[in-house]
């Protein structure tokens, strides 16, 4: 069994999302949230949260899936 990756978002701030935004891109969401561009890249990379790729572009998260994350408080992936 692979290891266990505990994120926790308990410090970030949901009000930071933008209602009007469709997608942040790593730097944005940390700027929205607190929450650094290297837990974004591992949780990405691990699966625990999902990017979308736009006409091969870098990836963002979308607000949505940022929003849930937040509200969820904390993202626990085997990894």
């Amino acid at each position: 069994m692979g290891k266990m990756l505990h994120i926790h978002a308990a410090n970030a701030e949901p009000a930071r999302i933008q209602t009007d935004k469709l997608a942040y891109t790593y730097a944005e969401a940390e700027a929205a949230t607190g929450v650094s561009v290297r837990t974004f890249e591992r949780l990405v990379s691990t699966g625990a949260l999902p990017a979308s790729y736009a006409a091969g572009r870098k990836p963002v998260i979308l607000a949505d899936t940022l929003y849930a994350f937040l509200k969820a408080g904390e993202v626990v992936k085997n990894v």
